[in-house]
């Protein structure tokens, strides 16, 4: 089992959403099976550029289109056209479920994350997370 955990990027508006706790399923086009109980922090692109916080994957769903907007469209906080939208020519989607949002003690802008690692590239949609720039966020 792949014990590594996740970094993914969230628009600003969907990334407050889940802040709050009124998003509670995030959808994907592509994302790896098997990472149920992973952590996923959460990357703000620009203007923002930093890590807020994680959520553990309670589950991953995988189905097909029509029937995930049934099944979680409206805990994704997307409307019926955004859902719809995002998946065009795609016959499946996913959906990582989860419960709770964990906000770090602080954020973590990109120019703070690339003096410590250089070469750190956010994802646009997701990559494992390297284990050092994990720690960082826990460190005192």
């Amino acid at each position: 089992m792949d014990t590594r955990n996740i970094l993914i990027s969230v628009k600003e508006q969907y990334a407050q959403k889940i802040k709050l706790g009124i998003k509670c399923v995030e959808l994907r086009k592509y994302f790896p099976a098997g990472k149920e109980g992973a952590r996923v922090y959460v990357y703000v692109p620009a203007p923002r550029k930093e890590i807020i916080g994680y959520f553990c994957i309670e589950k991953i769903t995988r189905l097909p289109i029509d029937i995930l907007w049934k099944a979680d469209g409206k805990k994704s906080s997307l409307s019926e056209m955004e859902f719809f939208t995002y998946f065009t020519g795609k016959k499946h989607g996913i959906a990582i479920h989860f419960k709770k949002f964990i906000q770090l003690h602080a954020t973590f802008s990109l120019d703070y994350i690339r003096k410590i690692h250089p070469k750190f590239c956010p994802p646009q949609s997701y990559i494992y997370l390297n284990t050092d720039i994990e720690n960082l966020f826990f460190a005192n």
